[in-house]
């Protein structure tokens, strides 16, 4: 592996090869100070945020915290700060009132999960609480001087009580989180896409060379969102980029004046910025490709998740100039929700509504960067370490308050250990089944005053009348808001302080539920004798608080010392997110800890699932089908689309994200009695495509070795997508025109167009009955490193009379889909190349009972180490009526598709069987055959198979699209 850093500018560019593919297929990842960065097959966005304040305990009812004397005041950051925007003030406090965006740190990292603008403003969504309207905010913003320096970017109603994204300067950015109206202020993080003179190769594998004459796209209008479209200054290899749209229009790769094929030129609604990558422009062209008479429109989906979601919209629009009826991006937030739908996810549903086919890239995140799991609460005490070297000593326990929740199905395991790229780092997305962004619901007003804090009268009381069971949110601002530093103190009807609340600013606010019936005081103070006028109200909670667990993500090293947390207040926040960005490390510990102990109704949350960018796999506790795509691309009226190459083996690339998806709230955040499980993603469609200039017009960087050509090629789901928005643009032109064919049509056509393919990914299984003896084989694995270096991988089992005396795997016959007319699979013993064979888990035997022994070394491109066959022996009688055997090997195609060609790759389950070949759309039978010796003598043989047919997998959906069979369709 090569890295490489820039020349001039404070970019990372980093050149790796693809677990899955082999050595000549590179990742090109690139770091910008303001754009984090885009890649053909991964992602790399070094970032973290760690709590501002560890707070002693939080508020029962969540719209507070409850401040011990040795933790109050560490810092003056209010708790409705979310998305680690906390832990960037107080490093801005730290730094007095500079922020160092370059400095690379080992461990957590949180200054580049940020966008900032020129003036080093950072971007913050700011959702609000109805006591204030949007427009009417906005006239406080914008007719103050003190918040001149605050530029509004994007702004909604459509979305809870409002919000709006602001670049804000870091000073203000809690003065801000302190107004009236305002419920929570968010970081924006960094979106991350999924990523003529050339034509893509989908033509011809989605067989669009088979159309009839006239189906081209003509008056259809095709809209797209990605990052810019031509702004950049500097492809992904860091080279000065001089390849302009004018050129690809001159080139018959864009439409526009001079193409004589359409002379509509693209209609921008909106551009990226200088830092951006173009993304946008490489997905117009693989539109034009297959859809050359389409008119083609782009905005961007940069800026946060409010101009995401508004330009969704405006693509849509025909007075905005374009009209779109397919709209296609490749765009995700890491903010974006996993268990309901978010602002971007409710805009695709509402263009949906509209008659719109919504596209959108699936991922390219696979499932061995996930983890999905009921929660398993540990209590926080001693013996929640046994097993583990995480030392706690130091660490305030409010962090770990409520417990820890145990990885370990069948036994106790805490601590998850987690691989990481220590150069590219990884981003983690953590989150659980609370509601998100729901807003707090207030009724009757029970008080509603003010006063004055002075010398002389230092606290001001306010008796409230509440009956058994009310529940109440106590709110007090100072004259003019944030002046005055309050504190609040709760007595019950006795006189007993039940909670003080001080979160180091104003306004505050306070909440609780009466045990008894009576009067009830609420104490107004000013920290540290603060002085001034204030207002003070107090309601009715109508309903339970939104988000009711506090979550914490907690890192160790391999040693077991603490390196931080992710620990922001989620119910202060009022989401349940956690965002970590980690660097400089190769290995860590993962301890997910709650802070609080939530009461029993509302249901409080009960599943966690995370999702890691860039990198970051765990080497335990995995699995190779937890569900990893989420956001947007998984809205209902949408289309979430997986990725194939165009070379062989023709199979879902190995990072592709899969699904389902499971929805648990509504849009209003109220869980539903019986979660919606969405089938996601919907289709596959073809990356890997040519196009001018991206990721690179340079060949040593931009060029695949899989194909003849020069032409730079655009790899992951981002490039999967508008391959499918285009054909859907084909469907509508056959079909008569803009909205002839309603989403759920377009849907249901492309589903069944798509040629048959595997239903059950990354497994594959063989079986022999002979007389009273039956012996299985399986294999389960994806194209990852985790499953290359599995030693779980193979699993053999034997029932019945006798036992199994040896057997031998014959990867000749495997990967029938592979590069030539004589494909195959060999094994892979070489140490530092993958893994050697390696015995697992076992029942009735033990490891020593087990050889390996690989056959001859094949011909070029083989290698010593490298061998078609591998033998098995074991000791006589021991694999007998129960016996399990799992063991791992090294996979590899033999040879690949790349010029020149090698044994690489194969780490997927699904080589060993039978596949389907592309653009045929044929199944290609055969798979890896096993054969084997009984204690009897008898002989047994078989062959690896897989599920070919139609239908649904997690992994890519209802199965490749066919172009040819969905525009010959009749409408459903």
């Amino acid at each position: 592996m090569a890295r490489l850093l820039c020349t001039g500018r404070a970019d990372l560019v980093v050149i790796e090869p693809t677990r899955f593919r082999l050595e000549a297929a590179y990742i090109i990842l690139r770091f910008c100070p303001k754009r984090g960065i885009t890649c053909m097959h991964r992602l790399f966005l070094p970032s973290s945020t760690r709590r501002t304040s560890f707070v002693a305990s939080c508020l029962a009812l969540g719209l507070g915290v409850a401040v011990s004397p040795a933790l109050a005041k560490p810092s003056g950051l209010p708790a409705n700060l979310g998305a680690g925007l906390a832990p960037l003030l107080q490093q801005f406090e730290a730094q007095k009132g500079q922020l160092n965006r370059t400095a690379v740190r080992r461990g957590l990292n949180f200054t580049k999960l940020a966008q900032f603008d020129k003036q080093n403003r950072v971007l913050v969504s700011v959702h609000l609480n109805r006591r204030q309207s949007l427009s009417g905010i906005k006239r406080t913003l914008q007719g103050r001087t003190d918040w001149k320096d605050l530029r509004i970017t994007a702004e909604s109603d459509r979305y809870r009580a409002g919000v709006f994204e602001a670049f804000v300067p870091p000073a203000l950015v809690a003065k801000l989180a302190g107004l009236p109206g305002v419920s929570a202020v968010h970081l924006v993080p960094k979106p991350v896409t999924d990523v003529g003179a050339t034509t893509s190769q989908g033509v011809v594998q989605h067989r669009v060379d088979k159309l009839p004459a006239g189906i081209d796209g003509g008056g259809i209008t095709v809209g797209a969102l990605s990052d810019s479209y031509d702004t950049a200054a500097v492809d992904l290899g860091g080279f000065p980029l001089t390849i302009r749209a004018a050129d690809d229009v001159a080139s018959g790769d864009l439409p526009g004046p001079g193409n004589p094929n359409n002379a509509q030129p693209v209609v921008v609604l909106q551009d990226g910025a200088s830092d951006d990558i173009d993304e946008g422009r490489a997905m117009l062209q693989i539109i034009h490709d297959l859809a050359p008479k389409a008119k083609l429109c782009f905005a961007t989906a940069t800026g946060g998740e409010v101009n995401f979601a508004n330009n969704i919209r405006n693509l849509a629009d025909p007075t905005l100039g374009c009209g779109a009826s397919v709209i296609v991006d490749d765009i995700i937030y890491l903010s974006e929700p996993f268990f309901t739908d978010g602002i971007i996810a409710q805009a695709v549903d509402e263009v949906a509504a509209q008659g719109v086919a919504y596209f959108s890239s699936a991922g390219n995140r696979p499932s061995t960067q996930a983890y999905f799991s009921d929660l398993r609460l540990v209590p926080a005490a001693p013996a929640a370490l046994a097993g583990t070297n995480i030392k706690l000593a130091g660490i305030p326990s409010a962090l770990y308050a409520g417990g820890f929740h145990n990885f370990n199905p069948q036994g106790l395991d805490i601590a998850q250990s987690i691989r990481l790229d220590p150069a590219a780092g990884g981003t983690l997305v953590l989150q659980w089944d609370d509601p998100y962004d729901a807003e707090i619901p207030l009724g009757e007003t029970l008080l509603d005053s003010s006063g004055t804090i002075t010398a002389a009268q230092p606290v001001a009381s306010f008796p409230i009348a509440v009956s058994a069971g009310q529940s109440v949110q106590v709110f007090a601002d100072g004259v003019p808001s944030g002046d005055l530093d309050i504190v609040l103190t709760l007595r019950d009807p006795a006189g007993t302080v039940l909670q003080t609340i001080d979160t180091g600013t104003s306004p505050e606010v306070l909440g609780f539920t009466a045990d008894v019936a009576g009067t009830y005081t609420v104490e107004v103070s000013g920290f540290q004798g603060d002085t001034g006028p204030f207002t003070i109200t107090a309601n009715e909670i109508t309903g339970a608080l939104p988000v009711t667990s506090d979550f914490n993500a907690l890192f160790f090293d391999a040693d077991g010392n603490f390196i931080g947390a992710a620990a922001t207040d989620n119910i202060g926040a009022n989401r349940p997110l956690e965002l970590a960005g980690l660097s400089g490390l190769d290995t860590l510990q993962l301890v997910i800890a709650r802070a609080n102990t939530p009461a029993p109704s509302p249901t409080p949350a009960s599943k966690l699932r995370y999702v890691w960018f860039t990198t970051g796999e765990p080497t335990e506790y995995f699995a190779y089908d937890y569900p990893v795509t989420f956001g947007h691309n998984s809205a209902a009226g949408g289309n979430g689309v997986a990725a194939y190459a165009f070379f062989p083996p023709f199979i879902p690339e190995s990072f592709t994200s899969p699904g389902p998806v499971t929805i648990f709230f509504d849009t209003e955040g109220n869980r539903l009695p019986v979660p919606e499980v969405r089938l996601k993603p919907d289709m596959a469609a073809m990356d890997g495509a040519n196009n001018t200039f991206f990721p690179s017009p340079v060949p040593s960087v931009g060029d695949s070795t899989a194909d003849p050509d020069r032409f730079a090629n655009f790899f992951g789901t981002s490039a999967a997508a508008p391959h499918a928005a285009a054909i859907a643009a084909l469907v509508l032109d056959k079909n008569g025109g803009p909205f002839s064919v309603t989403p759920a049509q377009m849907r249901t056509i492309l589903q069944q167009s798509a040629f048959p393919h595997d239903l059950d990914p990354y497994f594959a299984s063989g079986l022999v009955r002979l007389g009273g003896a039956r012996v299985t084989f399986k294999a389960v694995g994806d194209g990852s490193l985790t499953s290359q270096t599995d030693p779980n991988f193979f699993r053999v089992t034997f029932t019945g009379a006798g036992s199994l005396e040896r057997f031998t795997l014959d990867g000749t016959t495997g990967n029938p889909t592979g590069a030539t007319s004589d494909p195959g699979l060999v094994f892979d013993s070489r140490d530092g190349s993958g893994l050697p064979f390696t015995v697992g888990i076992t029942r009735g035997l033990s490891a020593s009972d087990v050889t390996g022994t690989l056959g001859p070394t094949p011909p070029s491109p083989g290698a010593a180490g490298q061998s078609s066959t591998l033998a098995v022996t074991l000791t006589p009688g021991v694999f007998g009526p129960g016996s399990l055997l799992t063991f791992g090997i090294d996979r590899d195609e033999f040879p690949t598709a790349f010029n020149p060609p090698s044994a690489a790759g194969g780490n997927s389950a699904d080589l060993l069987g039978d596949g389907v070949l592309i653009p045929q759309g044929t199944v290609a039978t055969g798979g890896v055959t096993f054969t084997g010796t009984l204690a009897s003598g008898a002989q047994i043989t078989g062959v690896f198979t897989n599920k070919i047919g139609k239908g649904y997998s997690i992994l890519d959906g209802f199965g490749f699209i066919n172009a040819e069979a969905a525009v010959n369709a009749p409408l459903p």
